[in-house]
């Protein structure tokens, strides 16, 4: 190129006629006015070198020029004219690159910010799912630990049976062997009477031979002596005699006082035992209610858990296609972050191309000035740019290596990443096959605790069938039990230590009873509370589902903005990318390698808008789910207000049946308040508390195990607990009004007592008066004789082993029913202090109500001796007083017409 310039210009000297400047100014200027001349060749040749020039590079592009470059007229001119041209070409091209440049700028700018706005979302998508899992574990151990106390307090009651039943198997044992003693106490029983009679029969042999020897006595005085001797030592056992009734009237003092202490005791445990019969008819009330409840339950229950496993079913519909839409959340995120990827080495390269240009036009501007430069510098700067530009080379080519070296890292660290998601994947499959397997195990589980229910249900109906049969065999043994009190009062020493052994029994038995009614009530308030705060935890589940519901709904509708957005920013990059496209085509249709780059960035272009499209199609596609979705869950919302109405419902008609149920059992209370419940058993009481303990166990274990399940039950607690409220005022009252026939009885028992005494100090004032006549007066005949009879009569009773006072005090015999009101043992006094009492009973009985006859009934019997026939018959006849629509009771089998004043008890 340069030697053909130096061509040129030697020629153009060769041509001009002189060296001198004159003539050369005048063709110059010619020239120049030549080339200055509009003409159509010369626009035309410029216009086809520019274009050549912009199309090849810059070595080629002067290889070009060179070859295109016009031969016929080889001016300045043209080339000058050329530069122009070049310069404003240039200078507008500048002006656009750097409007392009700060349109790049802004836009890697928005690029950022969004990119920005996309790694926050995710972000907080994360900490949702993490907060999500927490919530689920949270929930799970909470379960765990409700099932770990439910089996606890299983555990504990079967405990408390375990020591029930021993306790029944003790007191069983006690029984018989208070059976053992009664057998032998009637052995005794008998042998006294026997030796009772010899005694009798040796009494009269004795006064025979005491006759005998009174007219023996009268003929001799040694045998007079003899008696005063004898005297003398009768005397003396008198004396001990006397010391020892003292002894033994201390002794009966201190019985006494135990019996005073004993009655109340007896007194304290007739009451509790009222109590617990009072309790027990409570019970039989309420298992007849909640059973009648559990089955209106159970049959509501069992609409409700299809209506839940409707709900469920529609909400696992629901969560399978959030999961779906996250998931095509997810890919959406990485074809926008692909496409980011994607813009961002678009601009890269535009850049790149802006440098490159930028550096093209500074070597067209040196150029321009290396033309005006004399040919040794033009060459020398010819030279220089050669250089540069091979620098440029050799830098580009390193930078191509660099550039490949971190691909290869990159993709390597990509496939990491690839391979540690699939690990992740692999986890949380493995984890939820996990949690599967215990979903399923907790259902068999809650399945076998069903069953075990059922079938404990089963055992309790058995239960209540044998408690008639228990009913039965506890009234035969009360009535046994008083026939023993009736004899007990015989041996009071003997029964006085049994009865503290037993009422120390009894004692640590209701301790024992009343801690373990304490625990089970603590129990009760713990699962309450374990049901209220499951209760509450499941509504603040449910909100916060509803909340995240509706949280993701506004995240959708967030991206779907967002998406928008980034549609609309993507229509204007497409707008603004077809304007670089067209500024691009106009500036590189210069050059073939730049044609290859614009056809590259269409392809992706087109790419891009393929992605778009796509992602467009996908929106609709979630926006319909998400309208399908929201449909579904204003379904499962109207589902559930129709179970919570239902539900209420229920609740109403469940109230209303259990107010009807307790005015009937007030109105049947009020009937039926009698004494009969006072003679049942503590025993019974114990093992009905205890089977009833273990059903009210076992219902709360399903009320809890169902409100696990639906935390809208908890109203029912409440229900029950009102209703236990009004049961204990009920029993409160019964309570009082046992308390009054208790202190009616205690009051018939002091009137007893003061007959009693008042018989034992007559007798006592009676022995000392007598004694003090036999000691103030002398010794006569007469008297000897009857002290001889007496002293002698005493003797033989003393050695015959039988104690005077077993003959003189024969009041227990006939309290015992063993003697009767004609025997000639009985003295005035003691038959005037029975047949007293006996009045006292008989008023009483005449004009007392019902529940107290029925009970003066037994005292009558007892004294009297009726058989079984009488005694039912004087029942049957209060009956009939008593009744509106009842038969008169016949008397022709067990009143007989010969039955005139002789008395039915035998010796």
């Amino acid at each position: 190129m340069f030697k053909k310039l130096r061509q040129r210009l030697e020629t153009e000297e060769a041509t001009s006629p002189g060296k001198d400047g004159t003539n050369g100014t005048p063709n110059m200027s010619r020239r120049y006015d030549e080339g200055r001349r509009p003409s159509n060749s010369s626009a035309a040749r410029g216009r086809i070198t520019a274009s050549n020039l912009f199309r090849s590079d810059s070595l080629s592009s002067l290889n070009g020029s060179e070859n295109e470059m016009p031969t016929d007229s080889s001016s300045k001119e043209d080339l000058y004219t050329m530069l122009m041209n070049r310069t404003t070409q240039v200078k507008r091209m500048e002006v656009k690159l750097a409007e392009y440049g700060q349109s790049l700028k802004e836009r890697t700018k928005e690029c950022e910010k969004l990119s920005s706005a996309l790694e926050k979302q995710q972000d907080n998508a994360l900490r949702k799912l993490n907060e999500l899992n927490d919530t689920y574990s949270k929930d799970k151990d909470r379960y765990e630990t409700t099932i770990c106390r439910l089996e606890e307090s299983e555990s504990s009651l079967s405990n408390t049976k375990t020591v029930l039943e021993e306790e029944n198997e003790r007191l069983k044992s006690a029984l018989d062997d208070w059976e053992k003693q009664k057998e032998e106490f009637n052995q005794t029983k008998t042998e006294f009477y026997e030796k009772r009679d010899n005694s009798e029969e040796l009494h009269d042999l004795q006064r025979q031979e005491m006759a005998k020897l009174k007219h023996m006595l009268m003929n001799s005085e040694k045998e007079s002596k003899r008696l005063q001797i004898g005297l003398d030592e009768h005397m003396a056992d008198l004396i001990q005699t006397r010391e020892k009734n003292d002894e033994l009237e201390a002794i009966l003092r201190k019985n006494t006082e135990d019996l005073k202490v004993k009655e109340s005791a007896l007194r304290e445990i007739e009451n509790e035992r009222n109590k617990l019969k009072d309790d027990k008819e409570k019970n039989e009330s309420l298992i007849k209610k909640l059973t009648s409840n559990n089955n209106n339950l159970k049959d509501k229950l069992s609409c409700l858990a299809l209506d839940l496993q409707k709900t469920r079913s529609s909400l696992s519909t629901v969560e399978n296609r959030h999961s779906s839409l996250s998931e095509k959340y997810d890919s959406l995120k990485h074809s926008c972050e692909a496409v980011m990827s994607k813009s961002k080495t678009e601009s890269e390269e535009r850049q790149s191309l802006i440098d490159h240009l930028q550096s093209k036009l500074q070597l067209m501007e040196k150029r321009s000035g290396t033309h005006k430069l004399p040919q040794d510098e033009q060459m020398q700067a010819f030279l220089a740019e050669r250089a540069a530009l091979e620098t440029k080379l050799e830098e580009s080519h390193q930078q191509l290596v660099n550039i490949k070296s971190t691909w290869s890292d990159k993709i390597n660290h990509l496939e990491n990443q690839v391979s540690h998601l699939n690990s992740k994947i692999a986890e949380d499959c493995q984890e939820i096959s996990q949690k599967t397997s215990q979903l399923k195990e907790s259902q068999e589980k809650i399945a076998s605790l069903t069953g075990e229910i059922a079938t404990l249900k089963e055992d309790a109906d058995d239960l209540t069938s044998h408690n008639e049969t228990y009913l039965q065999q506890v009234a035969e043994l009360e009535a046994k039990l008083i026939e023993k009190q009736t004899l007990h009062d015989i041996e009071l020493g003997k029964s006085a230590k049994l009865q503290s052994e037993l009422e120390e029994k009894l004692c640590d038995k209701r301790k024992s009873h009343l801690l373990d009614i304490e625990k089970f009530d603590k129990t009760l308030l713990e699962q309450t509370e374990d049901i209220a705060n499951l209760k509450a935890s499941h509504c603040l589940e449910i909100n916060a589902y509803m909340e995240k519901m509706t949280s993701l709904e506004e995240e959708i509708k967030k991206l779907q903005e967002d998406l928008e957005n980034k549609n609309s920013e993507i229509s204007s990059r497409e707008r603004i990318n077809s304007e670089m496209a067209i500024s691009l085509e106009e500036v590189r249709s210069d050059r073939e390698d730049l044609k290859k780059k614009v056809a590259q960035m269409e392809e992706n272009l087109n790419s891009n808008i393929q992605l778009l499209e796509e992602s467009k199609n996908t929106e609709e596609q979630l926006r319909e789910e998400l309208s399908s979705t929201q449909g579904e869950l204003s379904m499962t919302q109207q589902q559930l207000s129709d179970v919570t109405q239902r539900f209420d419902e229920a609740q109403a008609e469940l109230s209303k049946k259990s107010e009807g149920l307790l005015q009937s059992h007030d109105s049947s209370q009020q009937k039926e308040e009698t004494l009969r419940n006072l003679e049942l058993k503590v025993e019974d009481l114990q093992s009905h508390l205890g089977s009833r303990t273990e059903e009210l166990m076992h219902c709360k274990e399903e009320i809890a195990n169902l409100k696990n399940n639906q935390a809208e039950e908890g109203e029912e607690v409440k229900m029950l607990r009102i209703e236990k409220s009004t049961l204990e005022d009920r029993v409160l009252e019964k309570d009082r009004s046992l308390k009054l026939n208790q202190q009616r009885l205690v009051d018939l028992k002091k009137a007893l007592q003061k007959e009693l005494n008042k018989q034992g100090a007559a007798t006592s004032v009676d022995r000392s008066r007598s004694e003090r006549r036999r000691s103030s007066s002398r010794p006569g005949k007469g008297s000897l004789a009857a002290s001889n009879d007496t002293t002698n009569h005493r003797t033989v009773a003393h050695e015959n082993g039988v104690t005077p006072e077993a003959v003189v005090d024969p009041i227990p015999s006939l309290l015992a029913g063993d003697m009767a009101l004609d025997d000639p043992s009985l003295n005035d006094g003691q038959r005037d202090v029975v047949i007293k009492y006996l009045k006292h009973v008989v008023l009483r009985f005449l004009s007392c109500g019902q529940s107290e006859a029925q009970q003066l009934v037994k005292a009558i019997s007892m004294i009297l001796k009726f058989t079984k026939d009488e005694e039912n018959l004087v029942k049957e006849v209060l009956e009939y007083r008593t009744s509106w629509f009842g038969s008169r009771p016949s008397t022709k089998n067990v009143i007989k017409p010969s039955f005139k004043g002789k008395s039915r008890h035998k010796r």
